[in-house]
């Protein structure tokens, strides 16, 4: 909780820099957006955790932002991953362009079955931070998807 002299010190700053500043509002349904809710809350700075998320979307669209599509095939006790850096995060292009080739390769050396292996696969930063979309399938879903 802020003291008088705290909240007196606030006031004389945000007079002085209201010229610089934009204030946002974001309406979000406790139904629909309960997932974005519950990140916001479990986030203790929710400026900051936002204002980085949009400087990276900035940054992956100017190409500025390595990225890479993380490939994994899972068997019973095993997971095997590899990644291929991409520079576009349109899913599709990335899915046909970079990740159906080596995956099916794969999947033929290690005469993956549905019982036995799953393909997962989605988009980190170089940290290895996820960045969006989960793809999971069977390997004969993800065989058929990749010869359309």
């Amino acid at each position: 909780m802020m003291t008088e002299a705290q909240k007196r010190a606030q006031k004389k700053w945000d007079e002085a820099n209201k010229e610089n500043r934009v204030s946002v509002r974001l309406n979000l349904n406790k139904q629909t957006d309960d997932d974005i809710i519950a990140k916001l809350e479990s986030v203790e700075n929710k400026q900051g955790y936002i204002k980085r998320l949009i400087r990276r979307d900035l940054k992956m669209e100017q190409g500025l932002f390595e990225t890479y599509a993380i490939i994994k095939i899972g068997m019973k006790d095993l997971d095997e991953e590899f990644s291929k850096p991409v520079t576009n995060l349109e899913y599709e292009t990335v899915f046909k362009s970079i990740i159906a080739g080596p995956v099916i390769r794969k999947l033929d050396e290690l005469k993956a079955t549905d019982d036995e292996y799953s393909v997962e696969i989605y988009f980190a930063d170089q940290a290895g931070e996820f960045i969006e979309g989960s793809d999971y399938d069977t390997v004969s879903n993800f065989i058929k998807r990749c010869r359309r």
